[in-house]
């Protein structure tokens, strides 16, 4: 699998915070960034915890970077988080987001990618024609949206919004959801905290990356553009192009 056709790059920020809490990484063909859930003690360790547990275990897998491979890489870094936990009890309650993107193929032409997240750090897929999020948050008022309890207009201001159902190291042993997504010459694939998705919607993002020139510019733009709106929590940004100039497509 020929790596040369993606460009990859990475960006943080510690916003309003008093710790940036935020992690992430990215390789030849994975990325990863992983969010301390807020409110507890360690957040920080349980993000490095996740993001370290993520590479060794995805780095194991070699070539096989499947499904198999990316649950694997989710249960190591619970039981990483867990086993931390347990080791000092002044972090007992420490946890993390983690969304996790592997290509499993990739020529010139396209790339196919596995997504899996747990949490709301979200994951968008972004071409020419808009931003779409691949990712369904696990939080406490996205289940009342399906549920139909809450409005989805009313979501951005329910006081149960970062309420996490998921978590890395959480008190429920992780399961993992995972999305295929497949990038087009040009498209890009955008992982992040929720510090971005709380300020900036799809058509920002996509306006942002339309008018980026490279990946390290993708993700340094997306964290300034939420970073001038003001945002409550650290904001990291993780980012894959397929590349190719993008067709013509009008800035706007």
């Amino acid at each position: 699998m020929d790596s040369s056709y993606l460009a990859t790059g990475q960006a943080t920020a510690i916003g309003a915070r008093p710790e940036n809490q935020d992690r992430s990484a990215i390789a030849s063909r994975w990325l990863a960034v992983s969010d301390g859930v807020g409110g507890h003690a360690g957040g920080a360790r349980a993000a490095e915890l996740t993001i370290a547990a993520v590479g060794v275990a995805l780095d194991r897998a070699g070539p096989r970077l499947n499904a198999e491979a990316l649950h694997d890489a989710v249960a190591c870094a619970d039981a990483a988080v867990r086993a931390g936990r347990e080791a000092d009890p002044a972090v007992g309650r420490m946890c993390a987001t983690v969304v996790i993107a592997a290509a499993t193929k990739l020529d010139a032409h396209r790339s196919a990618w596995l997504v899996a997240h747990a949490g709301d750090s979200p994951a968008w897929v972004v071409s020419t024609g808009g931003a779409r999020q691949v990712t369904t948050d696990h939080t406490l008022v996205s289940e009342l949206v399906r549920a139909g309890g809450v409005d989805l207009a009313d979501i951005d201001t329910h006081p149960a919004r970062h309420v996490i159902t998921r978590a890395v190291g959480g008190d429920e042993r992780l399961t993992a959801d995972l999305a295929a997504v497949t990038l087009g010459r040009g498209d890009v694939l955008v992982l992040a905290s929720d510090g971005l998705s709380d300020v900036l919607d799809p058509r920002a993002i996509h306006r942002v990356v339309a008018d980026s020139d490279d990946a390290t510019d993708v993700a340094r733009n997306l964290v300034d553009a939420a970073l001038e709106r003001g945002p409550r929590d650290n904001v990291t940004v993780a980012v894959v192009r397929h590349l190719a100039a993008w067709a013509d497509a009008p800035r706007r």
